[in-house]
This record gives C-alpha cells, sequence and structure tokens, in this order.
C-alpha cells in the first residue's frame, strides 16, 4: 500500500514515493498534458486546410458613374446599369496541390510540441534534484536520531548497573554524576538534530503537496545499481537540444515547401443586380463561375534562401550548445563516480572502526565494573562509538545521494 497521500508512521516514505509526490504536485505534468492537447488541436486545424472551404459574402455599393451605352446600339431600350448595386455569393475552393506545406507544417507542430513536453521532462529532473536535496539529508539525520536515542538506551541500561555498584560500595557515586552529564549531552545533540529534522521534513511535505504538519517517515532506498553503460546521452537536456535540432529542420522543410507552386479549384454562386458578368443584363439574377487558379511566387528577392540561412545557423548555434552541455554533463558525472568508489571504501573503513571500537567499549566497561578503569575513561570510549556510528551514517548517506544524483543527472531511473 502506498504511503500517500495518507501519511504516517508505519508507511514509511521511499525516495520514488517522493519524487512522485513531487512530480505530480508540480505544475509541470499539467502543462506537459496542455500542451499534448494543445499540440493535437493545432494538428487538426492544419489538415482542416486540405478540406473544401465555403466562404459567404456580400456586398453593396453606390456609385456616382455607371457604364453608359449609345442609343444607336439597341433597336429598343436602352438598358440602364443601375448606381446601386448588390450581390450575394458562396465561393467553395478546395486545394487541389499545396506544395507540401501542410504535411509540413504538421510536421513543424509535431516537433514544437515534442519540445515543449521534453522542457517539462527537464523540469521534472530538477525537482527530483530538490527532492534529492531535502530526502537525503533528512534520511541522514534519521539515521543519526536513531543512533543517539540507541546511545541513550544503552546509557540508561549502564546506569543501572553503575547504580548497583554504588549502592553494593564497588563505585564511587561521583561515577553516576559522569553518566548523567552524558546523559544530558546526548539530550542536547538528540533535540539539535530533531529540530533539523522536523524542519527538512516539513520542507518536503510542502514540495510534495501535504500539510507541514504530516508526520513523515522515510525509507532508505535499497542498493541504487548504476547501469554499466551510463552516459551523458540519455539525459534529459541533451534530449531536449535534440528535438529543438529536429524542430529548425522542420521549420527549414516548411520554409522550402513554401517556394512550390500551389493549385486549387474553386465555384462560385450567387446572385446580384445587375449580373456581374452581364452587363446588359440590370435585373436580379443568378450566376455561377468556376475554375481553377495556381500561385506561385518564383522570385521573392531570396528570401527563402535568406531564412534558410538563418535556420542553418541556428542549428550550428544549437550543435555548439548541445556540445557544451554534453561536457558539463561528462565532467559532472565523472566527478560523482570519482567519489562512488571512495565513499564506499570510507564506509567500508568506517565498519572496521566501528568493530574496534566496540571490543574498547567492552574491555573497558569490564574493566570499569572491576576498577580498573574509571567512568570517565568507559564514557568516553561510548562518545568515541556513537561518534563513528553517526559519522558511518553520513557516508553511508553521501554514497546514496550521490548514485541517486548521478541516475538524475542522466535520466537514467528505471
Amino acid at each position: 500500500m502506498s504511503a500517500l497521500p495518507g501519511v504516517a508512521q508505519e508507511a514509511p516514505l521511499s525516495l520514488q514515493d517522493c519524487y512522485q509526490a513531487a512530480i505530480r504536485h508540480s505544475v509541470w505534468p499539467q502543462l506537459a498534458a496542455r500542451d499534448e492537447q494543445a499540440g493535437a488541436l493545432r494538428d487538426l486545424v492544419l489538415q482542416n486546410r486540405l478540406k473544401p472551404q465555403i466562404t459567404l459574402n456580400g456586398q453593396a455599393t453606390w456609385q456616382s458613374e455607371t457604364l453608359t451605352f449609345p442609343a444607336d446600339l439597341f433597336p429598343g431600350d436602352v438598358p440602364v446599369i443601375p448606381r446601386f448595386q448588390y450581390r450575394a455569393t458562396a465561393d467553395l475552393s478546395q486545394t487541389l496541390y499545396d506544395g507540401g506545406t501542410v504535411r509540413a507544417a504538421r510536421d513543424l507542430n509535431i516537433t514544437q510540441t515534442a519540445v515543449t513536453t521534453q522542457q517539462s521532462q527537464l523540469e521534472q529532473d530538477k525537482v527530483r534534484d530538490q527532492v534529492n536535496n531535502l530526502f537525503f539529508p533528512a534520511l541522514m539525520l534519521q539515521g543519526q536520531l536513531a543512533i543517539i536515542q540507541n546511545s541513550q538506551q544503552d546509557l540508561v541500561n549502564r546506569r543501572r548497573v553503575i547504580q548497583s555498584g554504588v549502592t553494593n560500595g564497588v563505585l564511587l557515586p561521583g561515577d553516576l554524576l559522569s553518566f548523567d552529564r552524558q546523559a544530558m549531552m546526548l539530550e542536547q545533540q538528540r533535540l539539535q538534530v530533531a529540530a533539523e529534522l522536523e524542519g527538512l521534513l516539513q520542507v518536503l511535505a510542502v514540495k510534495m503537496g501535504l500539510p507541514d504538519t504530516a508526520r513523515l517517515v522515510l525509507k532508505a532506498p535499497d542498493a541504487l545499481q548504476l547501469p554499466p553503460e551510463l552516459s551523458p546521452a540519455g539525459s534529459s537536456q541533451l534530449a531536449l537540444i535534440d528535438l529543438q535540432d529536429r524542430q529548425l529542420e522542420a521549420a527549414r522543410k516548411a520554409l522550402e515547401a513554401s517556394r512550390l507552386p500551389q493549385a486549387g479549384a474553386f465555384v462560385q454562386a450567387g446572385a446580384g443586380q445587375p449580373h456581374p458578368y452581364n452587363l446588359l443584363n440590370t435585373n436580379l439574377s443568378g450566376f455561377v463561375l468556376a475554375g481553377v487558379r495556381l500561385s506561385w511566387t518564383p522570385f521573392d528577392w531570396e528570401s527563402t534562401r535568406k531564412g534558410a540561412e538563418i535556420v542553418d545557423l541556428q542549428r550550428e548555434q544549437l550543435a555548439l550548445r548541445r556540445t557544451q552541455a554534453e561536457e558539463a554533463l561528462l565532467a559532472g558525472g565523472l566527478r560523482q563516480r570519482a567519489l562512488i568508489p571512495a565513499l564506499d571504501s570510507i564506509i567500508a573503513t568506517d565498519d572496521r572502526i566501528i568493530s574496534l571500537q566496540q571490543s574498547l567499549v567492552d574491555q573497558t566497561e569490564a574493566q570499569m565494573l572491576a576498577g580498573v578503569r574509571t567512568s570517565a575513561d568507559y564514557l568516553k570510549e561510548v562518545s568515541t562509538l556513537t561518534q563513528a556510528r553517526l559519522q558511518r551514517e553520513v557516508h553511508y548517506i553521501q554514497s546514496l545521494q550521490v548514485r541517486a544524483s548521478l541516475l538524475t543527472l542522466y535520466n537514467a531511473w528505471k
């Protein structure tokens, strides 16, 4: 069962839970969905360009002069063209050949939609980075808090033994004071870590769209395995640049298509007074006009060619940006990769240090109970053990965060 949206301590949140909630709460998935909807609508509009188009027109005019006919040309009444004229028409047109402009425009629209969608994906990667910067420090503090609380409980248990020794006259009352002082120091440390943890968890809760009063408990991710062929090629940033290049390529093809001839058929039917095509008919009459039209601009002062050159320059700029971005991603990845074996080695050393220190604590405790060592000696070794465990927790969380950051940087989450 998912820990969201009803978050409680018995349902720890994993890193993926936090990713999903934070991304879902952000605006980017909604913007991406709307971009896709807008792209689909634009495509429908572009397809309509190839469908028959019907236009209704009407006009009424008055003119100061009209054409007059000599009386000797007509045996009967001489037709008089009225100064007030009107007509209404219905025009039907159908594209027969558009030079591929609609297809090119649709391809351009597809790439534009893909670019905006990928931009949303890039922003979602930034959300993951923000979650990483909250989740892992909080997870580290959560682990440290558990270590301190365990140390406090161990101290309480040992104090009972010391109390028994003081009661039996084996140990001095001052030994109890040392334990009480150590307990207060641990409580101070616990309060500080708990306050820092609470602050981070509140920010994380707000980031995920939860109330800042939500009681969050984080679950450490399992060992984060890096793919063997991890490279910047799959990063969202490079994917966006590649899509922008495709967009420019589509824009160039649209420019080239606009230079080709276009042909269409049309039919015009209407009525008017006088007849627009028969000047001798001055009565209200119907008429029909049908034909085909061809349009082509063979010479455009090289505007299309210059536009194509501009697009080529933009693609060259984009290629330079891609090279720079790839180098930056590679450098960032190499830096983080170098940290992984170092941190793994440090953690292994931490484990050996903790094991040795635990042995020293056990020896010192036995010597303290035998009266050979003081409680101060014992508490010093216990404090060193606690600090070693806290330091191990820091290194362990750092190792996880480096791996998670690398997976986010290269968009390699599966």
